[in-house]
């Protein structure tokens, strides 16, 4: 089992309409910097916007999704500020206020919070704080 890093930030943002996006915004990878969107429509559709078909096949090796499409893929984020833009989507959002539970994990040593052993630990405490959150995982394969 090989275990790959990665550095960067995630946004997930949700509309009245059922709409729900997650945008990964990727400063140190094994595949270079990147950023790349999850975009559920209401009736469950899956779709996976990546720069590149290297990045789409690492991504889909873990996600399951109902399409595909390769586009330039661009994250700008200034303070809290995010904008992404691919011909498929268009997005600017701000990103509020650290919650209380992310002040307190992030007084944690970046030493110990990147180690599997912590994520170990504290998936079992983000499964009950936070509904459908994981802290570790394999891929699609086991």
């Amino acid at each position: 089992m090989s275990i790959h890093r990665f550095h960067g930030r995630i946004a997930g943002v949700g509309s009245t309409s059922g709409v729900r996006v997650v945008v990964g915004s990727w400063e140190r990878t094994p595949l270079g910097s990147f950023g790349d969107a999850m975009v559920e429509t209401p009736a469950g559709h899956r779709l996976l916007l990546a720069p590149t078909a290297e990045v789409a096949a690492f991504i889909e090796t873990t996600y399951s999704f109902d399409e595909v499409r390769l586009e330039p893929f661009e994250v700008n984020r200034v303070g809290d500020a995010w904008q992404v833009r691919s011909p498929s989507l268009t997005l600017d959002l701000s990103v509020g206020p650290r919650m209380p539970l992310g002040r307190l994990l992030r007084a944690v040593p970046s030493r110990v919070a990147a180690s599997p052993a912590w994520a170990t630990v504290v998936d079992h405490v983000a499964r009950v704080a936070m509904r459908g959150v994981r802290t570790r995982g394999t891929d699609l394969e086991g």
